[in-house]
């Protein structure tokens, strides 16, 4: 980019703006409300930062100040407003929900005592913590910071900022995480839909959400609608197997209780149609 004058434009989504600052590398940052900014699943939205650093700066917030209009709903506006004012809250229990989750589901990763003959029931859990470039998510993640709650007052002091001893006691304590997002990847399409079926959460597409969403993204999106590009993007890791899971602010003892009991019948789904040919072998 740097190279051919190409600006970055990054969509840091799934990390959430409150986890990570991308505004380094990026001439762009995009993000879509929708998702955790707003929480609660109705209503939509969207937004656009212009990282001051960038060499493409100025000519991009010309282009915005002189082309953009803003056609954005007024009670739309107004629900956003509303639903954020918890964002803090509400993300770092999603932070902490899906890394108990994570941990738990990538004890799955080995084969069972009972079964040792048989391939592990999770194949790999993608989150940040249990993956090969957790080290290029580090890099990206803020410092824990006490968020000042909307009626705290600003320093007498304009150009003083508060100092721990300072920080009122209403301040919302925040240490950024990893996000609600996390994939499963399981050893057979078979074992995957099973899973999927007997997921006691609601299912769909959307992510950042109150409540937890799992969905087969890849075989949904690609597996029959597109057969030749789902064979493309498995060479990336996006696999027809892979079972994605949106974490919600559900008690985390429930949601161990559903996907352990998942992960029980996907497990004797895998047994019975590889337990012959183990045997075989």
């Amino acid at each position: 980019a740097d190279k051919y004058s190409i600006p970055v434009v990054v969509d840091e989504t799934i990390g959430s703006f409150c986890n990570i600052d991308v505004t380094p590398v990026s001439d762009v940052v995009i993000t879509s409300t929708t998702k955790a900014v707003s929480g609660y699943a109705n209503v939509m939205g969207g937004s656009i930062v212009l990282p001051p650093t960038s060499p493409f700066h100025t000519p991009l917030k010309s282009t915005l100040t002189t082309q953009f209009r803003n056609e954005y709903f007024h009670a739309d506006a107004v629900k956003l407003l509303a639903n954020s004012r918890d964002y803090f809250a509400r993300s770092a229990t999603l932070n902490a929900n899906a890394l108990a989750l994570a941990t738990f589901l990538h004890s799955y990763t080995q084969p069972r005592l009972e079964t040792p003959s048989l391939p592990a029931l999770v194949k790999a859990v993608l989150y940040p913590p249990f993956t090969d470039t957790h080290a290029h998510y580090q890099a990206m993640m803020r410092q824990p910071f006490a968020q000042p709650l909307q009626q705290q007052q600003p320093p007498t002091d304009p150009q003083q900022h508060p100092t721990e001893s300072q920080t009122p006691t209403n301040a919302i304590k925040f240490t950024p995480g990893h996000g609600c997002l996390l994939a499963l990847d399981f050893p057979t399409l078979q074992t995957a839909k099973s899973f999927y079926n007997h997921l006691s959460v609601h299912h769909g597409p959307h992510l950042g959400a109150h409540r937890t969403l799992a969905f087969p993204f890849n075989d949904a999106i690609w597996g029959t609608a597109d057969p030749e590009a789902a064979e493309y993007l498995k060479t990336f890791g996006a696999n027809p197997e892979q079972v994605r899971i949106s974490v919600g602010l559900e008690p985390v003892g429930e949601l161990i209780e559903a996907f352990g009991a998942a992960l029980e019948v996907a497990g004797g789904v895998l047994r019975e149609e590889l337990g012959g040919k183990v045997e075989a072998e």
